[in-house]
């Protein structure tokens, strides 16, 4: 798979099905997994059977997310405590 803008992405691993659209599920050279919704003509350029090759331009920042070394934090209540959970 390869994007627009980055280059070689990766190794399409499988077509996942998701109510209301597909998604490519990449293996990135790094060993993280990368997806991507499988939008015709906004998303999907163009597929090349005999090169074995799928050209894809994705939106700035969405092929980042998945590579960032950034960890997300659990927040809890006690955090913040003028924030209720619902």
């Amino acid at each position: 798979v390869r994007d627009a803008k980055k280059g070689e992405i990766g190794i399409l691993e499988d077509i996942l099905e998701y109510p209301g659209n597909r998604v490519l599920q990449i293996n990135h050279e790094s060993g993280k997994e990368v997806l991507i919704p499988a939008i015709q003509q906004t998303i999907i350029k163009k597929i090349d059977l005999s090169a074995g090759i799928i050209l894809i331009d994705v939106p700035e920042g969405l092929i980042d997310l998945y590579l960032s070394d950034n960890q997300t934090e659990e927040i809890s209540d006690e955090d913040n405590p003028d924030f209720e959970f619902e």
